[in-house]
């Protein structure tokens, strides 16, 4: 877990290494240990310029959004408690990049994907009530063969939607600010690809069913 380097053939490297191996090389670097599958999908979506997808596109935009917040409305998400989000703002205004203002909230208190985790709920203005309300609807990715049989069988008897397209999304409140939530991170995540795209790319995109 964690670790950067890539081991032999016989043992799972961590995906914090796959990671690391694809940044400071190429996908092909990746083909000894990745199922065939996975690579060629891997590589379609490289092609189209999908991938991979670089958290530091967004380090700018993080920044940005710290020092313009005013810490008491911050606090209204989740995980912004204990003084994390005056934390943060302090440290955005006197940080002058992203890694300056990483290295100042890192204490033993915040583990860093504690630090991650948070920053992700403010952007997406994620609140404490919604992580504890089940989820409205679930999103369809991805299916071969056997998913689409066991997709027909739970649609119908699950109780809980199963969206493929928009026009799926149940009309709730809770489905809303699932929604909502769910919009503004795609919004956030289609600026790292290596082509950044328009906020509704992601959402746009037809399940990856292969039958």
């Amino acid at each position: 877990y964690n670790d950067e380097s890539l081991p032999h053939a016989q043992t799972l490297p961590s995906a914090t290494a796959l990671r690391a191996a694809w940044s400071a090389d190429s996908l092909s670097a990746l083909r000894p240990h990745l199922p065939s599958p996975l690579y060629d999908t891997l590589q379609e979506a490289a092609r189209h310029g999908l991938c991979p997808m670089s958290p530091t596109a967004l380090n700018a935009t993080v920044l940005a959004y710290f020092r313009l917040c005013d810490p008491v409305d911050l606090a209204a998400y989740a995980g912004m408690q204990d003084g994390l989000a005056a934390r943060l703002c302090t440290a955005a205004k006197q940080a002058a990049d992203y890694d300056a203002f990483w290295s100042s909230i890192r204490t033993k208190r915040y583990t860093d994907a504690r630090l991650r985790r948070s920053i992700l709920y403010a952007l997406c203005e994620v609140k404490e009530e919604l992580l504890r309300t089940p989820p409205a609807y679930v999103r369809l990715l991805a299916a071969n063969a056997k998913g689409c049989e066991l997709l027909s069988r739970a649609r119908k008897g699950c109780e809980l939607p199963i969206v493929t397209k928009p026009a799926d999304l149940p009309d709730t409140d809770t489905a809303r600010a699932q929604r909502i939530c769910e919009e503004r991170m795609e919004a956030l995540l289609s600026l790292a690809p290596p082509t950044p795209k328009d906020a509704g790319f992601l959402l746009r995109r037809s399940p990856y069913v292969v039958k």
